[in-house]
């Protein structure tokens, strides 16, 4: 009885021990981490400053300082972020739905889209053409920008049964909104500053609008891989949890949509369930960026349309010709 109750007592102490020295690997891992985030902020920072700096000295500046004096560069800029955030950061995450959950093919899951970019080139065209009638630009982007958040709103209602007619009225609403900003703020920036830096300031809104769809693919990306995570776990039974091991990464599901269909019904709702969580929780998160842009817009100044060319705004003398004044009309 002694010989067990002190192995009892040594096999308690080896447990506490590793144990122990688990936590201890957990938190030095925990450390590790944080301090290589800490080290990239420090990092991202230094070299944001340094950029900065050698804008201010260079005789040729790849974004110049004075673009940012102009209060419709900035305004156009903030927007283009935010709507690429939107739209490349939560819309990007729509086939992998229409895969999982709907079984389609990848080539079928990237058709479905077309609603979202008929929406887009539709009101693209027709915003297009309403400014060059009437000459007023400033209407289409706050628009575009409400119609944007409602269709972002709609989005959030989409389940594992939702309708694909309906979930294409979702996406055309979106790329209507989408299709009134993409352009206009481009016209409204080019309108506002000197002839000499139009081709800069235009390639400085694509800058925005490309890295604000970095940003939201690697934080939409994150939230819907987190989500995934945490909702798979709730929704699994006890046994295929231990069985499969079905879990998200970076790169997608353990599992191809195609082998999807061959778990078990019981696995299959539990994957589908996760999914549509998750990119219901990324829909809900890109609404208040959608939202942001709102205020911008409403912030968009508006300045009558030039009536010469690039070309022939910067040749010697034009600027001395008076300017014409445009036929500005009500838009029906």
């Amino acid at each position: 009885m002694r010989s067990e109750g002190g192995g009892g007592a040594a096999a308690r102490e080896n447990r506490s021990q590793g144990q122990r020295r688990a936590r201890e690997r957990r938190d030095g891992d925990r450390a590790r981490v944080a301090g290589a985030r800490l080290a990239r902020g420090f990092g991202a920072a230094a070299l944001l400053v340094g950029f900065v700096v050698q804008e201010r000295r260079a005789s040729e500046p790849l974004l110049p300082p004075l673009l940012f004096r102009n209060d419709i560069f900035n305004v156009s800029s903030a927007m283009s972020f935010l709507m690429s955030m939107a739209m490349f950061g939560a819309l990007v995450y729509l086939p992998f739905y229409f895969q999982i959950v709907r079984g389609a093919t990848p080539t079928v899951s990237g058709l479905m889209l077309l609603p979202l970019m008929a929406g887009i080139l539709i009101m693209s065209i027709t915003s297009g053409r309403l400014v060059t009638r009437t000459g007023r630009y400033r209407i289409f982007p706050l628009l575009g920008t409400i119609v944007m958040t409602t269709g972002l709103i709609t989005m959030t209602l989409v389940g594992q049964s939702t309708p694909y007619a309906e979930m294409a009225v979702f996406m055309a609403i979106f790329g209507a909104g989408m299709g009134m900003v993409m352009q206009n703020v481009i016209l409204a920036t080019q309108n506002a500053v000197d002839y000499s830096v139009m081709g800069t300031a235009t390639s400085g809104i694509m800058f925005f609008r490309s890295l604000g769809a970095v940003f939201g693919t690697a934080m939409f990306g994150a939230i819907f891989v987190n989500r995934i995570n945490a909702w798979l776990p709730r929704l699994l039974p006890l046994q295929a949890r231990a069985e499969f091991h079905i879990h998200a990464s970076a790169s997608g599901l353990n599992v191809t949509p195609a082998s999807v269909r061959r778990l078990p019904l019981e696995v299959q709702h539990a994957i589908t369930g996760a999914v549509v969580h998750a990119i219901h929780t990324v829909f809900v998160v890109a609404v208040p960026f959608a939202a942001v842009s709102i205020v911008f817009a409403v912030r968009l100044r508006e300045l009558p349309l030039r009536a010469t060319s690039g070309i022939e705004g910067s040749k010697p003398g034009a600027g001395d010709e008076p300017p014409v004044e445009l036929d500005v009309g009500s838009i029906v």
